[in-house]
């Protein structure tokens, strides 16, 4: 079982940038978007890392980012930040953060990262792109 954390940022605080960025989609290319994505989404790694219950080991540095496109024909691209088997072999990831049957209390980590940062990471975003937008005169 995988652990995701969605983020679903409230648009209305991204509404014109991201009505800047349909018009001028020609102009920006996904990886430079995904590197902004990128960039912010390891504060979100920090986060996690810094509430796994123990110092080190297979579960902390498991935690990372991954991020492409959906499929080779497409412009839709995802970000998915939390444990990543191929970093390290974490199985045990879903029952630290959701506890188990046998009686071992949660200890969330990614929750908490998602919502500690959630708000940060959007305004960083915003800003990044804006930025990107000036930069490329497309203000």
């Amino acid at each position: 079982m995988a652990i995701q954390v969605r983020i679903e940022p409230d648009i209305s605080s991204i509404k014109a940038a991201l009505k800047k960025l349909d018009q001028v989609s020609a102009g920006l290319s996904l990886n430079e978007v995904l590197r902004i994505y990128r960039k912010h989404a390891r504060l979100m790694v920090q986060a996690a890392k810094a509430k796994v219950p123990v110092k080190d080991g297979v579960l902390k540095s498991s935690i990372g980012i991954k991020a492409g496109r959906r499929s080779t024909r497409s412009d839709k691209a995802y970000i998915f930040v939390g444990p990543i088997l191929a970093l390290a072999p974490a199985y045990h990831m879903a029952l630290v953060e959701y506890g188990t049957h046998g009686g071992k209390g949660k200890t969330p980590y990614m929750r908490p990262a998602a919502d500690q940062t959630k708000g940060i990471i959007e305004a960083n975003i915003v800003a990044d792109l804006q930025k990107l937008l000036q930069k490329k005169g497309i203000t």
